[in-house]
């Protein structure tokens, strides 16, 4: 997290993006605190980390920026939420997925096996 508050601003970017693909909601605090300044180069980087850990603290935070006079500021939270990162919109879980479901049980399916190649057509090329 200290790295969020590096004098080196790519130092700061790539902190952020990094928290961000982590998705750790401990990170919400550090990356609030890194919005400013506004037009800093780790700004879109926070914006972004913050839609994709999500949770209630995050998503406070991208409704502050909405009201934003700069509408790059808002552009950015729009594009954070509209990149698929729909966690802002839920209190992140404590609690992990549940497992996968066993296959089916019974036989493997059968595959069919290829159609025979047709011996009026010339070979395909060799693959290299």
């Amino acid at each position: 997290m200290a790295a969020l508050e590096d004098a080196d601003s790519a130092v700061r970017k790539r902190s952020a993006w990094a928290l961000g693909r982590i998705r750790d909601p401990r990170a919400t605090d550090g990356l609030i605190a890194a919005l400013t300044p506004a037009g800093s180069d780790a700004f879109h980087e926070v914006i972004e980390a913050l839609a994709r850990i999500g949770g209630e603290r995050a998503m406070e935070a991208l409704i502050q920026l909405m009201d934003a006079d700069d509408p790059e500021v808002r552009r950015t939270v729009i594009e954070a939420l509209s990149d698929g990162n729909w966690n802002a919109l839920a209190e992140p879980s404590e609690t992990p997925a549940p497992p996968i479901p066993p296959a089916l049980p019974g036989p493997a399916p059968v595959v069919p096996p290829d159609p025979p190649t047709n011996p009026a057509l010339p070979p395909a090329p060799p693959e290299g």
